[in-house]
């Protein structure tokens, strides 16, 4: 019962389905030119038409195949093409076909004279001259139309961008409105290049195919680009349907990776604003912390989804990612030590952005801190990028620390001879340094004699102040107000030390000699 069950669902699987023609079938340049139903000898069908088919092929070839005929050979019929032998009418074939061994050997010739005269019709000279023809003319069509394409995709673009600059100004479009309409705008743009060029490549494979198939030494080879092409979409889609699953769940990592590290950047933000205050995390590495996070975060996840791949378990696959582990073990020793140098200052807190620092021999404002490299600019305005492993192994003088709180000194030294009273050039000083713009009156400036030397004194002035990023303004105003007070009180700066031969009578105080600028030799005045 069950069998006969069985044996019923089978034919009713198999009645729609058209049955297989028996025989073996022999082509000549692609075509069908008879079909081989009975063996011969120990040969099966499928290897007579094999041989039939080859020596077939060498007589067209060879263009020596006319006249084609058959004649009798015994019991059988032998059919010959020329001078060449292509195959023999028995009697069991001519059975299996319905006919007399005289009537198949007929309508053999006839099948064989009408494919041989296809294929040297096909390689006369006309039908070479007439599908290099088609074929110029299919170029030339097709390189005449790439041209309008090409017009109506710029004509296309400037009206979809016109259409939406007309669109968003009479709905006076503005902010989050206005840019979602300019991206809908780019969004149509791409997908007219898009269509464009999907059209332009199947164009061209069709194009392809049609020139490939014009001349018969490439026919094969259109056929074959297409399966080739068929069978790769075929295999991709197939891919991608595999790999729907796994690729699932590498999209929800990721996600989920993504929308953590957006929460995280919003919380370590807050702390370095100061919106969120927590024991052990500092404003000042909120930044870092969070650069360190998404970094672990983004290694985190690559380890969970790299099982996951397309062709992660093949050897290819390893090799590759082996040898890039390999290049970058050996080409990211500096990036490392930098990596590595930019959360050690991060923590150490040196310095801040803005802050006036002193860093090997550049001298300026910081303006970014990253894992590599600090960006300073300096009072030239030259922005100078050194790399964090050269900072940390250098000395760092922070000018901002102390000078936001008024307690940064900035000093400078004069000379001064000792005919002048050290009161009286202490007075000057401190006078010269009040006057000056960013130097603070509380704490007041003080003076140091740092030397007594062999032709003057050296003298320190001290001054503080809370404006470290103008450093180099303040001490420009301080030289040029020490330069008027001295100039003032009659006192001769004599630093930088220099040797002069002077009478006696001429000084370097601006104006002292001006009344004896025109003595130039030396004169000796007789005292009464």
């Amino acid at each position: 019962m069950t069998r006969t069950i069985l044996l019923g669902m089978l034919a009713l699987v198999t009645a729609g389905q058209p049955a297989p023609e028996a025989g073996a079938p022999v082509r000549l340049d692609g075509r069908e030119v008879m079909r081989i139903r009975a063996g011969e000898g120990v040969l099966t069908p499928a290897e007579r038409a094999a041989a039939i088919e080859k020596r077939l092929e060498g007589a067209a070839r060879e263009g020596r195949w006319r006249p084609v005929r058959w004649q009798m050979d015994g019991a059988s019929a032998v059919i010959l093409a020329g001078r060449h032998r292509i195959t023999a009418v028995t009697e069991e074939e001519a059975r299996v076909e319905g006919l007399s061994v005289s009537e198949l050997a007929e309508r053999r010739v006839m099948e064989l004279r009408e494919s041989l005269d296809y294929y040297s019709q096909r390689r006369s000279w006309r039908a070479v001259a007439l599908a290099t023809g088609k074929l110029i003319l299919a170029w030339v069509f097709f390189v005449a139309v790439l041209w309008l394409l090409r017009r109506t995709v710029i004509a296309l673009q400037a009206f979809i961008r016109q259409w939406f600059e007309e669109l968003a100004r009479r709905r006076a479009a503005r902010g989050l409105v206005l840019l979602i309409f300019e991206r809908l705008a780019f969004l149509a743009l791409m997908l007219a290049k898009i269509g464009a060029g999907v059209l332009v490549i199947v164009w061209f494979s069709i194009l392809l195919t049609y020139s490939f198939s014009l001349f018969p030494a490439t026919e094969g080879i259109s056929v074959s680009l297409l399966s080739t092409a068929w069978n790769a979409a075929r295999q991709a889609i197939l891919a991608m349907v595999d790999y729907t699953p796994r690729g699932l769940f590498v999209v929800i990592v990721s996600v989920m990776a993504y929308y953590g590290l957006q929460i995280a950047r919003i919380f370590f933000r807050a702390v370095e604003h100061g919106d969120i205050v927590m024991a052990g995390l500092h404003p000042e590495t909120a930044g870092i912390t969070y650069q360190l996070v998404r970094v672990a975060v983004v290694l985190l996840v690559l380890i969970i989804v790299f099982p996951y791949l397309p062709g992660s378990q093949s050897e290819a696959f390893r090799g590759v990612s082996i040898f890039l582990g390999v290049v970058i073990s050996l080409g990211s020793g500096s990036a490392v030590a930098n990596m590595m140098a930019g959360v050690v200052l991060a923590y150490m807190r040196p310095f801040r952005v803005g802050d006036r620092v002193r860093i090997a021999e550049t001298v300026g404002d910081v303006e970014a801190r990253g894992l590599l490299v600090t960006r300073v600019r300096t009072n030239k305005n030259v922005e100078v990028t050194i790399p964090n492993a050269s900072i940390l192994g250098a000395q760092i003088l922070n000018y901002s620390t102390l000078g936001q709180q008024g307690r940064l000194i900035l000093n400078t030294s004069v000379t001064i001879g000792y005919d002048v009273p050290w009161r009286q050039v202490h007075e000057l000083l401190i006078q010269a340094a009040l006057a000056t713009p960013g130097i603070l009156a509380e704490p007041r400036p003080f003076v140091l004699q740092t030397s007594l030397n062999d032709f003057h004194v050296s003298y320190e002035i001290n001054a503080y102040t809370n404006r470290p990023n103008e450093m180099v303004s303040i001490y420009s105003a301080l030289h040029a107000n020490i330069q008027d007070q001295f100039a003032a009180a009659g006192v001769e700066i004599l630093s930088p030390s220099y040797h002069a031969l002077r009478d006696g009578n001429a000084s370097t105080v601006p104006g002292a000699g001006e009344a004896e600028a025109g003595a130039a030799a030396f004169r000796i005045r007789k005292v009464e």
